[in-house]
């Protein structure tokens, strides 16, 4: 048996970036929209230092489809084992508001300082299904559209802002044209974006030519930045220069007499010249680097065809409304 929800795609997006665990939320009961009595009654008994956290689902399928027609765009359905061990640390009821369709579940716990609205335990994505819009059940973990996981032909380099680290991918291929090319990928987040920064992107090209293709070849490469969030992404064509190192002066002239290479082969400095790559270029961008996942936005998520018609919708509100009546 199973137990059903639904969340958007964005929210599951962050919450798989920062905590990939469906864990329940802190509430009091007094909440102005669908506060519940069981939880203001388990909030009253809490002590100094707990709080009360909650999670719903849909008892059924039928439940959920006949819930289904606000969710058909962009709203991911996740299906949970009703005995999964986690919930047997909740209490459960019905909720009052979806008699005979939605549980409502809660439990008593520690708040956590450094995340006090979200409870201590809570059921690992791993665990959880999700139906894709192709029609199968897949695990969330292996759907590239919900994941911030990257294929292994990337590499990834770690960049230092303050205390925090933060990736940025690349990957190098070759263009239909013939031509080389290099794109580089930035999430979204609390940190600079190379995209907007005069600095830009000259400490990580300088890292990348002098370390990562510090070789003899003299193929032009093209360079491509991607700037990524959950509901939008931004590519830029760079132009930078390039130009292999020479130590200046007479010490210059005696270590090239000498066969002596400096040290950083590669000098690079950036242009403030840019080029916004959109529409198909971007797209295909994207598929010869196979990233094209990456492109997945929320108004791509349909669950359309689960949506009961009018006359099927009609029949399972009866069937809801005799259940709760027995």
């Amino acid at each position: 048996m199973y137990l059903y929800r639904f969340d958007t795609i964005s929210s599951l997006r962050a919450q798989r970036h920062h905590d990939p665990v469906l864990r329940g939320r802190r509430s009091s009961g007094n909440e102005k929209a669908f506060s519940h009595l069981q939880i203001k009654a388990a909030h009253s008994q809490a002590i100094d230092g707990e709080g009360v956290y909650r999670m719903s689902f849909w008892q059924s399928w039928d439940a959920l489809r006949a819930n289904s027609w606000a969710h058909a765009e962009g709203w991911v359905i996740q299906r949970i084992c009703e005995n999964h061990p986690i919930l047997a640390g909740f209490e459960r009821d019905e909720d009052e508001y979806l008699r005979g369709q939605a549980w409502l579940y809660w439990a008593t716990l520690a708040v956590r300082v450094e995340n006090p609205n979200w409870s201590s335990v809570g059921i690992p994505h791993s665990d959880i299904e999700v139906l894709h819009p192709n029609g199968s059940w897949m695990r969330m973990d292996d759907i590239l559209e919900l994941s911030n996981r990257v294929s292994p032909e990337w590499e990834t380099v770690w960049y230092r802002w303050g205390d925090t680290r933060y990736p940025i991918h690349y990957a190098r291929r070759t263009l239909p044209n013939g031509e080389e090319a290099v794109f580089l990928r930035q999430a979204m987040g609390p940190w600079p974006s190379h995209l907007d920064n005069e600095w830009k992107h000259s400490g990580l090209l300088q890292h990348l030519h002098n370390h990562v293709w510090n070789t003899d070849e003299q193929t032009p490469l093209r360079w491509f930045f991607a700037l990524e969030s959950d509901d939008w992404i931004e590519v830029e064509e760079i132009y930078p220069n390039i130009k292999q190192t020479r130590t200046p002066g007479l010490r210059g002239i005696l270590d090239r007499f000498r066969g002596i290479l400096p040290t950083e082969k590669w000098d690079v400095s950036i242009t403030k010249e840019t080029r916004r790559v959109r529409g198909q270029e971007r797209s295909d961008l994207y598929s010869v680097f196979d990233a094209s996942y990456v492109l997945f936005q929320d108004k791509d998520w349909s669950n359309q065809s689960i949506v009961p018609g009018f006359n099927e919708l009609e029949a399972l509100i009866q069937t809801f409304r005799q259940t709760t009546a027995d």
